[in-house]
């Protein structure tokens, strides 16, 4: 090799080293749909991640609607200000699922990192994402302010009041596909700031698109999340993995809202959510096979177990884990229903949805609820875009509700 190549040679390992130096740890896309009456906490939100600011490892970065005006809002948030990085002169929240991807696109261009975060910040309601809300708990923290029942109305996600558009389950799952598409990898982190995203359902939604799923079963205070309790670790120490940024934010979380009693938010390895689908499914084999002879028993004890178990302000989200629980203590206290399979059954899925939980933090009003709910409504037929997830497909929950319910 002569003197000019190995100069050459040499210079493109230089700026080999340098791209890679240069690439950033960590994208945090926060994606607030604030065309609606959660807009002031918007800003609020927006403030506190300026009390940390991105840095050359870690970009902090927001796609923002507001109310009454028809842009797309971009910022990249720095410490103690924010900085128009592009801002959209057309209406977000038109088309939810499209704006989104976009936005997903945007960041791989201008912000690529080693690990991405995406924040969908707004109302939820989990999985049923079409109908009305008829049941609100007394005491859930919106009973107690003006207006507080209009906000537990069914939503899916990034509610948009003007344009009277949301983001259903199926049009998640697009966005997960077409993100990984995008970014060539999974997503690190899926966080929800919005009311009750933490159930099974949606776990599987994500189970081949992200790592972590960091949610909560039951609403959200309209603060939302304390961005900056965890932004500033992040900062501090930007080569943090996903599992600990997930339970950093868990963490932050329930420190903030420590006197607040009808909090909770888990991380959940979302990985280790086919393994809780495994066996649930060998659960319900079980009572289907003690059903042959015992139909009665069984569903004296599956009534006592729902009753018992912790539902949210959502009647219909209970724990899945107390449910389970409940199911087993029950069981051992009838002979014709507490057979050493059933009993392996149990165990084996409660197991598996404590292995998936990887943090979880709650507040006093829900001492044992363990991070993931599922739908068990009170009645059927079953909420509409229920049919339309993936859980509905793989699992047999629905047979069993059509059973049960």
């Amino acid at each position: 090799m002569n003197k000019r190549s190995l100069l050459l040679l040499t210079l493109m390992l230089i700026f080999t080293q340098q791209a890679a130096y240069a690439l950033a740890e960590w994208t945090v896309l926060t994606y607030i749909q604030g065309d609606n009456d959660l807009d002031p906490f918007a800003d609020f939100n927006i403030r506190d991640m300026q009390k940390v600011g991105s840095t050359p490892a870690v970009n902090i970065v927001v796609q923002w609607d507001q109310p009454n005006n028809n842009k797309t809002w971009r910022y990249k948030v720095n410490k103690g200000s924010r900085t128009d990085v592009g801002t959209l002169n057309l209406e977000m929240g038109v088309n939810a699922k499209n704006e989104l991807v976009s936005a997903m696109q945007w960041v791989k261009d201008n912000y690529p990192a080693k690990k991405y975060a995406l924040i969908l910040w707004d109302h939820g309601n989990g999985v049923l994402d079409r109908a009305l809300n008829k049941a609100l708990s007394t005491h859930s923290w919106l009973a107690t302010i003006p207006g507080g029942k209009a906000l537990l109305q069914e939503r899916g996600i990034l509610y948009d009041y003007t344009q009277d558009t949301f983001l259903d389950n199926s049009d998640l799952l697009y966005v997960l596909q077409q993100t990984k598409n995008i970014l060539g990898q999974n997503l690190d982190i899926l966080g929800t700031d919005a009311c009750y995203m933490g159930m099974l359902e949606l776990a599987c939604q994500a189970k081949d698109y992200a790592n972590y799923f960091v949610a909560s079963e039951e609403t959200i205070p309209g603060e939302g999340w304390p961005y900056s309790r965890f932004l500033a670790p992040l900062v501090k120490t930007p080569t943090q993995t996903a599992l600990t940024l997930s339970k950093s934010i868990v963490s932050a979380y329930k420190s903030y809202y420590r006197t607040t009693r009808d909090v909770t938010l888990s991380s959940v390895d979302v990985s280790k959510v086919a393994a809780i689908n495994t066996t649930l499914n060998a659960v319900i084999q079980e009572i289907n096979t003690i059903a042959q002879t015992n139909g009665a028993a069984i569903r004296t004890v599956i009534n006592r177990a729902y009753t018992n178990a912790t539902h949210f302000s959502q009647y219909d989200y209970i724990d899945l884990y107390t449910f389970l629980s409940n199911l087993s203590s029950e069981a051992k206290k009838n002979k014709a229903v507490g057979t050493k399979s059933f009993t392996t059954a149990l165990t084996n899925a409660m197991n598996a949805t404590l292995n998936a939980v990887v943090a979880n933090g709650v507040g006093t009003a829900y001492p044992k609820a363990k991070g993931i709910s599922i739908y068990f409504p009170s009645s059927l037929p079953l909420g509409d875009g229920y049919t339309d997830t993936l859980f509905y497909q793989q699992s047999q929950w629905a047979s069993f509700l059509n059973n049960y319910a």
